[in-house]
C-alpha cells in the first residue's frame, strides 16, 4: 500500500504524487496529483492498485534502460490498421522499454518515409512526443535531474556506449 507523500507511476498518465489515502462511501481511494499537471486530481481505488499504479523506476534501473537503449528493438507492428493501436497500449502502460519501442518504431519509420519523399505522419508526431514525455518525465523523477535534460543525458550515453 502506498502512503500520502509517495510517488507512482499512473498507468497513462505518468508519475504522480500520492497526495492521501482516503474513503469515499465504503472504498478507499488513493488521492493522486500528476507532475505534469499538478492542477489534476485522480482518485484510484486501493483495491486497484496492482492494475493501475506502480512503483517509480529507481535511479539504478533509469541509468540501466538508458544504456540498453542501443540494444531495444522497435516496435513490432503487424500492419499499418494495427499501429496506432499498438502506440496507444504502449504509451497506456508507461513501461519505459515499451515507450523506447514505440520512439524507436516512429523515428525508423519516419526515416523511411523521409527517404522515400513522404511527410511524416501527423499521428507519429502525435505519439512520438507522448512516448517522449512520459519516458523523459520518470527518467528525470528517477534521476533528479529536469525533463528538459533527458534529451541530452540520453544522446550521451548512447553515444559512450
Amino acid at each position: 500500500m502506498y502512503h500520502a507523500g509517495d510517488y507512482v507511476v499512473r498507468n497513462g498518465r505518468g508519475v504522480c504524487r500520492v497526495e492521501d489515502v482516503e474513503y469515499l462511501g465504503a472504498r478507499q481511494y488513493y488521492l493522486l496529483v500528476p507532475l505534469g499537471d499538478r492542477t489534476d486530481k485522480l482518485y484510484v481505488p486501493v483495491d486497484l492498485e496492482e492494475s493501475l499504479l506502480r512503483d517509480v523506476i529507481s535511479p539504478e534501473d533509469a541509468w540501466h534502460t538508458i544504456q540498453s537503449i542501443p540494444e531495444i528493438e522497435g516496435m513490432a507492428v503487424a500492419d499499418d490498421k494495427s499501429r496506432e493501436q499498438s502506440y496507444k497500449e504502449a504509451i497506456r502502460s508507461g513501461q519505459p522499454v515499451a515507450l523506447i519501442q514505440v520512439i524507436k518504431r516512429i523515428y525508423q519509420r519516419n526515416r523511411q518515409r523521409v527517404s522515400q519523399g513522404k511527410d511524416v505522419m501527423d499521428m507519429d508526431k502525435r505519439y512520438c512526443r507522448l512516448a517522449e514525455d512520459k519516458l523523459h518525465e520518470e527518467l528525470a523523477f528517477a534521476l533528479g535531474r529536469e525533463k528538459s535534460e533527458m534529451p541530452a543525458l540520453i544522446k550521451s550515453a548512447i553515444e559512450k556506449h
